[in-house]
């Protein structure tokens, strides 16, 4: 029952984002310039790590060329703290001029922990799973979204939404960044 509404949450969660005002989805671009007038300053990526604890902060950034603006707020900041089974992020969004939106939390189960390495995957998606990858020598956290259970009735309930809510042809990939603010400085 627990993981059923779980699941409902989500799903409610994904059709409110999906179906935002449209000032939202369009201010906001992939690459796009720092702007004084109306834009939080978030802090700087950072990373840190000790023998069983993890931390990294920053901008969570669309990779390569992007499929649509599925970040749809990209002035956030995230902070993705792993432990040797269990990772969790904590994420605010820039909604609109100098406001933010509440603090997400997402858990994340730990699949594989070495010297090297860090993966991590969600288990709240029955359509979507976000697997987040942390290189501990380059001190980077990839964040792909890709798509399970297509065949699922619930799935195909969804296939009219855009990625990420609805089906996801090619996975979604996204790093941690410095904010938009820093890059420039």
């Amino acid at each position: 029952m627990r993981a059923r509404l779980c699941t409902l949450a989500v799903l409610v969660t994904l059709l409110l984002l999906a179906t935002a005002p449209p000032g939202a989805q369009t201010r906001d671009k992939p690459n796009r310039k720092f702007n004084a007038e109306t834009d939080i300053i978030f802090p700087i990526k950072f990373y840190f790590e000790e023998r069983d604890l993890i931390q990294i902060q920053g901008t969570l950034t669309i990779q390569g060329t992007p499929t649509g603006d599925w970040i749809q707020y990209p002035n956030n900041t995230y902070t993705v703290k792993c432990t040797q089974h269990l990772c969790i992020a904590a994420s605010v969004r820039q909604i609109d001029s100098f406001q933010t939106g509440g603090i997400g939390i997402q858990t994340f189960i730990v699949t594989e922990w070495s010297n090297s390495l860090v993966i991590a995957h969600d288990e709240d998606g029955e359509c979507i799973r976000t697997t987040i990858t942390i290189d501990r020598s380059a001190k980077t956290l990839l964040w792909v979204v890709a798509d399970i259970n297509q065949g699922t009735a619930l799935c195909k309930k969804l296939e009219h939404l855009p990625p990420p809510f609805g089906p996801i042809i090619t996975p979604l990939r996204a790093t941690i960044e410095d904010p938009v603010f820093w890059q420039g400085h």
